[in-house]
């Protein structure tokens, strides 16, 4: 055999021992999400996107952080097809995107969730050592939209929304090991009342930032109303705030034994 076909042949190897390593890392419920998600029509939903599922180690996960929609979005174009391992590998790379440690988008909800000594990537606890606390995050709606999601018709928000509620009860059915939920700005606090009819309690102010409770699904749920993510002028000392009244409200395990230095409004 020539050099070019054993170079092929080794590649077939590799990437079939991937895809099943993959496979049995990949529930069945994601796979069969992945294969018959379609976006909803005229809602300005780039052809060829994947949905944004999870991001973070979802089977490790006691936390996850809520927005509203995904800023940029998987294309199938970068995998297989998905019944032949494409599925698989697109998970997988949600699953592992917090490994390389880098948050970017992320950043300032790290902050916060550090406070409940919980990390996206799992190396933090109040003194610094190894911690399998993990986070993750997902989205309302599971659909990249282009334009941004603020700059699409409400009605077009609205059915994003109603196609995304029964993937995330999915999520949290399938996995009781979330605890808690925290919602990232006052849009996501609004529409998780509206989606899954529940009545979040006021729990005053701290730093500027307003913050609401609740429980959806049997989950505690605590939102505010500032957008982390990209919210210019929000400083480091709010963020901490932010995260320590989080950490206060939750309560064990999320509660810290360092009490909060900040004062509430």
């Amino acid at each position: 055999m020539s050099g070019g076909g054993d170079a092929a042949s080794n590649l077939l190897i590799t990437r079939l021992l991937l895809y099943a390593r993959q496979a049995l890392t990949t529930p069945a419920y994601i796979r069969n999400y992945l294969l018959t998600a379609t976006p909803p029509d005229n809602c300005y939903v780039p052809e060829g996107s994947l949905p944004a599922m999870v991001v973070g180690d979802l089977s490790q996960a006691i936390v996850a952080t809520i927005g509203i929609n995904p800023r940029g979005g998987q294309s199938r174009d970068n995998y297989p097809p998905l019944h032949e391992g494409g599925a698989e590998m697109a998970w997988n790379d949600k699953q592992r995107y917090f490994q390389k440690g880098r948050y970017q988008y992320f950043g300032r909800l790290e902050r916060v969730l550090k406070k409940c000594g919980v990390s996206y990537g799992g190396k933090y606890d109040p003194e610094g050592r190894y911690s399998d606390r993990l986070a993750c995050s997902m989205d309302l709606a599971q659909w990249h939209t282009n334009p941004l999601w603020g700059r699409i018709p409400q009605e077009a928000q609205a059915k994003l929304l109603q196609d995304g509620r029964p993937f995330v009860e999915l999520i949290l059915e399938r996995n009781p090991s979330i605890k808690l939920l925290l919602g990232n700005g006052q849009s996501v606090v609004r529409n998780v009342e509206q989606a899954f009819s529940v009545r979040l309690e006021s729990c005053g102010e701290i730093e500027g930032i307003r913050l609401s409770m609740g429980t959806v699904r049997g989950v505690t749920f605590i939102g505010w109303s500032r957008f982390l993510s990209s919210q210019p002028g929000l400083t480091v000392a709010q963020m901490e705030a932010l995260g320590e009244r989080v950490a206060h409200l939750a309560g064990p395990p999320f509660s810290r034994a360092v009490q909060p230095t900040h004062t509430d409004v």
